[in-house]
């Protein structure tokens, strides 16, 4: 399983803390980030980057998105709206 190189660990960690509260999930995330992958039967740790197709990689995008949801429409839907407008999930 390769991974995506570009992903900071770090980066990502800081933005699951606007989201996630709980810090044993937190925790969880942190140590599937690094638990590295194997290819052709060696194993390769990771300091950045995140799997492709692994466990984690439906929670990590539903979190993704739901914050880039919130903060497009608060930043661009809503200011271009008059009266009141609710995003609805």
């Amino acid at each position: 399983m390769r991974s995506f190189d570009p992903v900071s660990h770090d980066g990502m960690m800081q933005f699951l803390q606007v989201r996630v509260r709980e810090s044993s999930l937190r925790l969880l995330i942190r140590r599937f980030l690094k638990a590295g992958y194997l290819e052709s039967g060696h194993g390769h740790p990771t300091d950045e980057g995140t799997p492709q197709g692994g466990n984690l990689s439906p929670l990590r995008a539903n979190l993704f998105l739901h914050q880039v949801l919130a903060l497009w429409w608060e930043r661009k839907v809503k200011p271009s709206r008059s009266g009141t407008c609710e995003l609805v999930r």
